[in-house]
C-alpha cells in the first residue's frame, strides 16, 4: 500500500471562544447549503477548503467592512449596517486528471448539530453533520485520498493500494497565475497574496521499525498536469511521501461577532454575525454581502448544542433572541436585521418591506425546523438593535422591537404617531408584535427633526396585556421630546445621549403621548450616545455609553467628574421619574473609551462593559489582569451603588482589538459577557482556538469588591485510574465572603476536567467543585488552578491508565464459516461514555471488528470472530489494544468434516437408482471441498470415487447405481474426509 502524504498550499482563566460559529478543522457536508459541486468544506484561518468528488479547492480569501461613508466614525458600531462587508482572494482549484472518485466522510460526526436557513428554502439546511476527516474514493484504480486537518491546515493523504500504479495521479491546477517548480524543488503557485508553494517532497518507508528514505520529487508533465517521480521503493510495503510546506502568510481577517447574549435553563444562547462563505470559481474573486446570522444553544458545560444560521446573499445581523416555551421544549426566536428579505423564503407580512427588514424567525427547540417566522419593515432601510420578548396575561408571546428606521412608511400603527408621523433623517421606533397572529399590535416613532437611533432595550414589567420598556440611544434632534423637569435638560450638543420610558396601554394601542411616559436627555456640546440601560425593580435606571464632551453632565461625589480627552466612557443612574441622577460619572483615560453593555449586580451596583484603547484605563488591584495588552482591550468594571467609585474594574484582551457588546447577570457580582476579539493570545480557560481576524468570545467573569482572597485549593482524591474515579475540588478564601464571590477554574490536561468557575455563597469562605478524569494512554499529572482577581492556587491530579488486562476466546477452535466470541476485560469499570478497544487479526481467513465498547460501568465486552471456510487448519492471532496496552489470543479455523451421511431411499430393488447424501461440518471452502468415496458391494451398488462439495454449500448428493441381484444385499456406502460416516443401503431381487 501507498500512503501519499500531500499537504495543502497553505501558510503557516476566564472566557471561552464561541465554538460552533466557524467551526476550525473539521468537515462540515454540504446538504444543499452551498453548490452543489461542493460536498464538504473545511474552515481554517482565511482559508476555505472544499472537497469536491475530483479534488479540492483552496479559497484564500480576506473579509473587510467598506462604510459607505468614508468619514463615518469607526468607533460607532450602529455604523455596521451601514455598509456592506468585501470578501477579496484567490481560490486554487486542484482537480485530479481523470478521476472518477466520490467524496464521502470519515470517522463519527460531531455533536453539534448545524442548521442552515440561507436564502430560499430549497437551499435550506438541517441537521448538518461536521465530521474529523474526509476522504475521496476510488480516485484512481487503488488510489484513495483521505484528507484531515493537521491543526488548523488542511493536508491530504494520497492511499495507493498494492499494485497500484503512482504515475496515474496526474493533479491539474487552475485559478492560480503561474505554477512552476523553483530550483530546490517545491511547487509554487503565484496568487495575489503572493507565492504559495509545496516544498521538497520526503518519502520513506518503514522497514523493520527503521525510517528509509525513498527519492522523491514534484513532475509537471507535458500537459501542464503535476505528478511525482519516486525512486526505488519495496511494493510491497507502505511509502510515506511527505511535502514539507514553504509558503508565506496569507493575511486578512475572518470575522465573526457576538452581539446578543441571553440563558435557558441548560446553558447560555450567543448570536451575533459570522463570515458565510460562498463556494468560488477559479481564480481572483470580490464578493459582497458576507455575513449571516446565527444563534447557538449551549448546554451547562459550554458544549454546543446546536447552531443555526439565517440571512440572505446580503449582510444580516442579529439583533435579539427570545424563548417560547411547548410541550416538546423550549424553542427559540432570533431576530436579524436582513439585508435582502427577497433573496430569502420569508416575506414582510407586517408593513410594505424594501432594502433591510427585520424578521423574527421561531426555532423549534433543537434548531431541527422554523415553526414562525414574522417580517416587519419599509420601503427604505431598517434595523434591529434590540428585541424583547415576554407572555402576557394572555399567554401570548409577545416580540417588542427597537431600532431605527430610514423610512416613513415603517409600520407604527397609524399616520398620527409621534411628531404626526416620521421627522428627520432617520428616527428610533418601538413596537410590539403578537406571534400568535403575527399582527402588529403597537408601535411608534421616537424622534425630532433630525437623525434617532436607539441602541438598547430593556424590558421593565409585564402587567396583564401592558407592557413598560426602556430604551436608550442618541439623537441629533433639538425637537427630541423629554420632559420639561427631566435631569438632562434641553438639548445640548452634535448628539445627545437619551433614556426613553414606554408604556404600552392595549387599550388605547395607538396613542404616541400615553405612550411615551418619561424621557431624559444626556449629553453636553460634543458627540454623546447610550448605548446600555439597565432597570431596577422600583423603576430606576442605569445608562452607560461614550462622550466627547468635556461638559457631559456629572454629579457632585461621582467617582470621574473631569473629562480625561478623545472619547470617556460614562455611566449615570436616574430615578423612576427621570428627573434627578442619583450618580453620574466618566469612565476612561486620555485614549479612546466607549462602554457597550450593563447589567445590575447585587445592590444595583452597575457592571459595566465596553473597549478602552487607554493604556491607564482606571483598573483595581482585584483585576483579572491588571496590565493593558495591546491596541485595544476589552473591560470590565462595577461601579460602586452610589458611583462614588470603582469596587472591580479590569483589561481583558490579547495583542489585538477587543470590546465587550452585551452583558447578562447572574446574580450576586458574577455576569455573562460577549463580545470579539482580534488576538490569538484572548485570555481562554476552553474551547476553541483562535481562528483568525477576529473572533466571537463568551465569557463568564466575576466582579468581586476585594474584601477577601484567594488562599487555598485542594483536590481528593488526587490519584485515580482515569474514568473510573472522580474527586471533589475545594476553594478556600481568607475569610467569609461578602458576595457571592466567582472563582475562575482551569485544567492544564484535557483528562482531567473542572467546571470554568466555582461561586463561594455570601458569608461563606468556602466552596465545593466537581473534578471529573477520562482514561489517558499513559500516567497524567494534571495542574489545577484556581484565580480570584490577581490571586491564584494551584494543585495536582494524577491519573492513570485503565488499561487491558486480558483477551480470551470463547471458543478456542471453530469451523472455518462459523462465528466466535472474544472476551475483553478492563483493569477498571469504564466510565461514562464507555472506552474503546481497538482490534485487529493477523490473517485474512478471520475478521473481527474494528474495535469494541467496553460499556459504562463495566468490566467486560464480548465481539464476534467471522470465519471463512478453510481446507487445511489455520491458527490467527487477535490483538485488542488500549492505548498503548495490548493483549493477545488465538483461535483455530478447522476445515469442515463429513459429519454425516444420508441414502434415499434406504431399499431398492437392484437394478432401480438411490441418492447417497454428503453433509459436512460446515461450509466448503472456496474452490470447493474433496470427499473420497466408498462402497462395500461395488458390483451390487456403486458410486464415484470421489465428490466435490461446491464452495459456499454444506452437502452434496450423489447418485447411486445398484445392479440385479438373486438375493438381498446390505450395502454400506461410506465418505471420507477427515472423518468417515456411513450408512446401509439394501438392495433387493
Amino acid at each position: 500500500m501507498l500512503h501519499l502524504l500531500v499537504a495543502s498550499m497553505l501558510s503557516g482563566g476566564i472566557a471561552s471562544g464561541v465554538a460552533g460559529v466557524n467551526p476550525q478543522g473539521v468537515f462540515l457536508e454540504n446538504r444543499g447549503q452551498w453548490n452543489g459541486e461542493a460536498r464538504y468544506l473545511m474552515r481554517s484561518p482565511n482559508l476555505d477548503t472544499w472537497v469536491t468528488d475530483d479534488g479540492l479547492v483552496y479559497q484564500f480569501y480576506k473579509v473587510e467592512w467598506v462604510p459607505n461613508d468614508p468619514k463615518a466614525d469607526p468607533y460607532d458600531t450602529t455604523y455596521r449596517f451601514e455598509g456592506h462587508s468585501r470578501v477579496t482572494g484567490q481560490a486554487i482549484r486542484m482537480r485530479f486528471a481523470g478521476s472518477s472518485g466520490q467524496a464521502v466522510h470519515r470517522g463519527e460526526a460531531l455533536s453539534t448539530k448545524y442548521h442552515y436557513y440561507i436564502g430560499k428554502r430549497d437551499r435550506w439546511a438541517r441537521g448538518v453533520q461536521a465530521y474529523p476527516e474526509a476522504r475521496i474514493e476510488n480516485l484512481y484504480p487503488g488510489v484513495e485520498a483521505v484528507i484531515y486537518a493537521d491543526g488548523t491546515a488542511p493536508r491530504y493523504d494520497l492511499i495507493l493500494a498494492p499494485g497500484a500504479d503512482p504515475r496515474q495521479i496526474r493533479m491539474q491546477f487552475e485559478g492560480q497565475f503561474g505554477l512552476r517548480l523553483s530550483p530546490e524543488g517545491s511547487l509554487r503557485a503565484a496568487t495575489v497574496f503572493g507565492d504559495v508553494s509545496l516544498g521538497g517532497l520526503y518519502a520513506y518507508q518503514d522497514l523493520g521499525g527503521k525510517q528509509v528514505r525513498v527519492p522523491a520529487r514534484f513532475r509537471i508533465n507535458r500537459d501542464g498536469t503535476v505528478g511525482f517521480e519516486l525512486g526505488k521503493y519495496d511494493r510491497s510495503k507502505p511509502l510515506v511521501i511527505d511535502p514539507i510546506i514553504q509558503s508565506r502568510f496569507i493575511g486578512g481577517n475572518n470575522v465573526d461577532n457576538a452581539t446578543v447574549i441571553s440563558q435557558l435553563a441548560g446553558g447560555p444562547v450567543v448570536a451575533g454575525e459570522t463570515y458565510s462563505p460562498n463556494f468560488p470559481a477559479s481564480g481572483v474573486f470580490t464578493y459582497t454581502g458576507a455575513y449571516d446570522a446565527y444563534v447557538i444553544v449551549y448546554d451547562n458545560t459550554w458544549t454546543p448544542v446546536w447552531a443555526s444560521f439565517l440571512g440572505s446573499s446580503l449582510d444580516d445581523f442579529a439583533g435579539g433572541v427570545g424563548y417560547q416555551p411547548t410541550t416538546d421544549g423550549t424553542n427559540v426566536w432570533l431576530a436579524i436585521t436582513v439585508g435582502n428579505m427577497a433573496d430569502t423564503d420569508f416575506d414582510v407580512n407586517i408593513g410594505d418591506g424594501g432594502g433591510t427588514d427585520i424578521l423574527a424567525v421561531e426555532f423549534l427547540f433543537d434548531g431541527s425546523d422554523v415553526d414562525d417566522d414574522i417580517g416587519i419593515g419599509s420601503t427604505a432601510n431598517d434595523y434591529l438593535t434590540d428585541m424583547v420578548m415576554y407572555i402576557d396575561g394572555d399567554d401570548a408571546a409577545r416580540l417588542q422591537y427597537t431600532g431605527y428606521t430610514f423610512g416613513a412608511d415603517f409600520p407604527v400603527g397609524t399616520a398620527d404617531n409621534f411628531l404626526l408621523g416620521f421627522g428627520g433623517f432617520r428616527d428610533a421606533f418601538v413596537c410590539r408584535v403578537n406571534t400568535s397572529d403575527d399582527s402588529l399590535e403597537f408601535g411608534l416613532f421616537l424622534g425630532g427633526s433630525q437623525d434617532d437611533i436607539a441602541n438598547d432595550m430593556v424590558l421593565e414589567s409585564v402587567s396583564g396585556n401592558s407592557t413598560t420598556v426602556v430604551i436608550g440611544g442618541r439623537t441629533a434632534s433639538a425637537s427630541f421630546p423629554h420632559g420639561n423637569n427631566s435631569w438632562g435638560g434641553d438639548f445640548k450638543g452634535a448628539s445627545d445621549g437619551f433614556v426613553a420610558r414606554i408604556f404600552f396601554d392595549p387599550d388605547n394601542p395607538f396613542d404616541p403621548i400615553a405612550h411615551l411616559t418619561h424621557s431624559t436627555l444626556a449629553g453636553g456640546s460634543s458627540f454623546d450616545e447610550v448605548r446600555g440601560v439597565a432597570v431596577t425593580g422600583s423603576g430606576d435606571v442605569y445608562a452607560t455609553g461614550r462622550t466627547s464632551s468635556a461638559d457631559f453632565p456629572t454629579t457632585t461625589g461621582a467617582y470621574d467628574t473631569t473629562y480625561n480627552g478623545s472619547s470617556d466612557a460614562f455611566a449615570f443612574a436616574v430615578n423612576s421619574a427621570f428627573t434627578s441622577a442619583t450618580y453620574s460619572t466618566y469612565i476612561g483615560a486620555a485614549d479612546f473609551d466607549v462602554a457597550n453593555g450593563i447589567a445590575l449586580a447585587t445592590g444595583n451596583t452597575a457592571i459595566i462593559g465596553g473597549e478602552t484603547w487607554s493604556q491607564q484605563f482606571p483598573i483595581t488591584s482585584n483585576a483579572d489582569d491588571s496590565t493593558f495588552n495591546g491596541q485595544s482591550d476589552a473591560f470590565l468594571l462595577r461601579l460602586a451603588a452610589d458611583g462614588s467609585g470603582l469596587e472591580f474594574s479590569s483589561f481583558y484582551g490579547g495583542a489585538g482589538v477587543e470590546m465587550v457588546n452585551r452583558i447578562l447577570p447572574l446574580g450576586g457580582t458574577s455576569a455573562l459577557v460577549v463580545g470579539k476579539t482580534g488576538s490569538s493570545s484572548f485570555p481562554t480557560t476552553g474551547g476553541p482556538a483562535f481562528a483568525g481576524g477576529q473572533d466571537a468570545f463568551l465569557m463568564q467573569a466575576d466582579t468581586p469588591v476585594g474584601s477577601v482572597v484567594l488562599t487555598g485549593l485542594r483536590i481528593e482524591p488526587n490519584q485515580g485510574i482515569g474514568g473510573a474515579f472522580s474527586a471533589t475540588g475545594t476553594v478556600t478564601l481568607s475569610g467569609p465572603a461578602g458576595a457571592p464571590t466567582l472563582v475562575i477554574l482551569s485544567s492544564d490536561n484535557g483528562f482531567v476536567t473542572v467546571p470554568l468557575s466555582v461561586t463561594v455563597p455570601a458569608g461563606q469562605s468556602e466552596a465545593t467543585f466537581p473534578v471529573t478524569t477520562s482514561n489517558p494512554p499513559s500516567r497524567q499529572i494534571a495542574t489545577i488552578t484556581a484565580n480570584l482577581g490577581v490571586d491564584s492556587r494551584m494543585a495536582t491530579v494524577t491519573v492513570d491508565p485503565n488499561i487491558l488486562v486480558s483477551l480470551t476466546m470463547a471458543e478456542p477452535a471453530v469451523t472455518g464459516g462459523q462465528t466466535g466470541t472474544g472476551i475483553v476485560q478492563l483493569l477498571a469499570a469504564a466510565p461514562p461514555g464507555g472506552l474503546v478497544v481497538n482490534l485487529s487479526v493477523d490473517t485474512a481467513a478471520v475478521i473481527v471488528p474494528p474495535t469494541v465498547t467496553v460499556p459504562a460501568g463495566s468490566k467486560t465486552a464480548t465481539f464476534p470472530v467471522t470465519t471463512f471456510p478453510t481446507h487445511v487448519s489455520l491458527e490467527a492471532t487477535i490483538v485488542a489494544s488500549l492505548n498503548s496496552f495490548g493483549q493477545k489470543a488465538k483461535i483455530i479455523v478447522l476445515p469442515p468434516v463429513v459429519f454425516s451421511t444420508t441414502v434415499t431411499p434406504r431399499q431398492v430393488q437392484g437394478g432401480n437408482g438411490a441418492t447417497f447424501r454428503v453433509i459436512l461440518s460446515g461450509q466448503a471452502p472456496p474452490g470447493g471441498y474433496l470427499v473420497r468415496l466408498f462402497s462395500s458391494h461395488p458390483n451390487v451398488a456403486s458410486m464415484p470415487a470421489t465428490v466435490v462439495v461446491p464452495a459456499g454449500a454444506t452437502f452434496v448428493d450423489v447418485p447411486v447405481t445398484t445392479f440385479p441381484v438373486q438375493q438381498s444385499v446390505d450395502v454400506t456406502l461410506s465418505a471420507d474426509r477427515i472423518t468417515r460416516r456411513s450408512s446401509n443401503l439394501l438392495v433387493t431381487p
